[in-house]
């Protein structure tokens, strides 16, 4: 009996496809039982490290335990029958549609990948971001001031209340404009906020003009000069996400007249008192001072290599991620714009880098009221405005403790915690999290009360709707 072109053609699609899946269950399996191998002979080592440290390397292990533990077994297998009868289809001149979308997608990702590096999915520029307009306002140095606006509207409303962004110096601000549909920066100003941003600009080696100190003293100041000149405003709001959240405390401790409320978003007050980070940032562990002296900055795609290869399985999540979504265009839409932004990855200004990971991790000063900006001292218990401090539930590069010290910090009389489901960017890319931005941006609505009530009950975490912690005087 003859088999039709179409028969074999389907039979070699199913053959490849197969293929890969064994392949990939088979590499996967391997590389979870060769992760889970590598904790428990580690753990059987001896160390000659101090004490401390030894505590340190063991929690970092203990992580990696539970992190592959705790993946479900369908985790990092992908169901490939849709895409053998999308191969075989196309293979035998019977696609439709959505079969040929299957099938492209996944050649040009491993085009991509063979082109641009396997860590990626799509090509650099190739998805459109940010799709926000937004105007140059001012520069101060390497910084720029922007402000955005709604999309068909000229000009911002009149008495607006601003708010400036205050992004980390990792990765791009526009995972916080995304693409429409995904866009928290658009939430803000739907809900009627005044929206200002500050971009760092381009890091250049051997730069030792561009500062933490000069950021903190002379541009941001600049900025709200700027902003002030535009609205009338004397005070705005921050919102400082990550290592923004920092220099956003920071600033509202060294500025805090000027100041109307602050809300940071996983941001690290202190070095993690366990597991990866927490190793990994360890002094004697993380040659800060090497690697700014020897790049003459830092670089961004190492950054993102280390995280990659720290956790190797989460990788492999998002081809599982990749492939479910590959005939789906919704779903691929945003796939490809958090993977152009999580390959965004611009190198840092050295010497900011270098004053963050020590004044942070090595000395734990932010968090004890003990960082310098110049010759002033940055005490967190200057900050009076309200403050919301927002943590995520399964973030491992600022764990929920190392969010939560903030509180023995700020002295301000409206102080709040709030634990969101998640990791560390959930909160931008999840669309379970959603209905966390419309509280957000309540918060930075709130009529400001400098009322000073007689209690000073103590912080809580929580994962429902943020309340007061309310604080008297200390």
């Amino acid at each position: 009996m003859k088999a039709t072109v179409k028969e074999l053609a389907g039979i070699a699609g199913r053959a490849t496809l197969g293929a890969l899946d064994l392949c990939q269950s088979a590499v996967l399996q391997a590389a979870l039982a060769g992760g889970r191998l590598s904790v428990d002979v580690a753990r059987r080592v001896p160390t000659l490290l101090p004490k401390d440290l030894d505590a340190r390397y063991r929690s970092a292990l203990d992580e990696i335990r539970a992190d592959l533990e705790g993946l479900p077994a369908e985790a990092l297998r992908v169901d490939v029958a849709a895409l053998v009868s999308s191969w075989g289809k196309v293979l035998g001149g019977a696609a439709s549609p959505a079969d040929r979308r299957a099938v492209d997608g996944l050649l040009r990702a491993f085009q991509v990948k063979a082109l641009h590096g396997a860590e990626r999915f799509t090509a650099p520029g190739a998805f459109p971001v940010a799709p926000t307009p937004r105007t140059l306002v001012h520069r101060s140095g390497t910084l720029e001031l922007y402000r955005y606006r709604r999309p068909g509207e000229p000009v911002t409303p009149k008495g607006a209340p601003p708010v400036l962004i205050v992004y980390s110096i990792i990765n791009r601000s526009y995972v916080l404009d995304l693409m429409e549909g995904y866009s928290f920066v658009r939430q803000l100003l739907d809900d009627g906020l005044d929206v200002w941003i500050v971009e760092w600009g381009a890091a250049t080696r051997g730069d030792r003009e561009t500062t933490l100190d000069r950021w903190l003293l002379t541009d941001l100041p600049s900025c709200l000069d700027a902003i002030e000149k535009v609205t009338g405003a004397p005070r705005v709001s921050l919102l400082g996400h990550c290592m923004g959240g920092v220099f956003a405390s920071a600033f509202a401790a060294l500025s805090p007249d000027r100041i109307d409320r602050l809300l940071t978003l996983t941001t690290p007050f202190t070095v993690a008192e366990g597991g990866l980070v927490s190793l990994l940032t360890d002094p004697r562990l993380f040659p800060v001072d090497a690697l700014v002296d020897g790049f003459g900055l830092m670089p961004g795609k190492l950054i993102r290599l280390t995280f990659l290869l720290l956790k190797p399985w989460y990788e492999a999540m998002r081809w599982r991620a990749f492939l479910d979504n590959v005939a789906n265009d919704r779903g691929l839409d945003l796939f490809f714009a958090a993977d152009t932004w999580v390959n965004d990855n611009p190198d840092l200004h050295g010497e900011v880098f270098r004053a963050f990971v020590k004044t942070v991790y090595f000395e734990d000063r932010l968090r004890n009221r003990a960082m310098r900006a110049g010759e002033r001292t940055v005490d967190l218990g200057n900050v009076t405005c309200p403050v919301l401090n927002v943590a995520a539930q399964k973030d491992w590069v600022v764990p929920p403790r190392s969010a939560a010290v903030a509180a023995e910090a700020f002295r301000s009389h409206d102080y709040r915690y709030l634990e969101v489901e998640g990791f560390h960017v959930s909160l931008f890319f999840d669309p379970r999290l959603r209905g966390r931005w419309a509280e957000l941006a309540a918060f930075l609505h709130e009529t400001r009360s400098d009322q000073v009530p007689k209690k000073r009950p103590k912080a809580k975490r929580k994962t429902a709707p943020a309340r007061p912690v309310r604080r008297a005087a200390g």
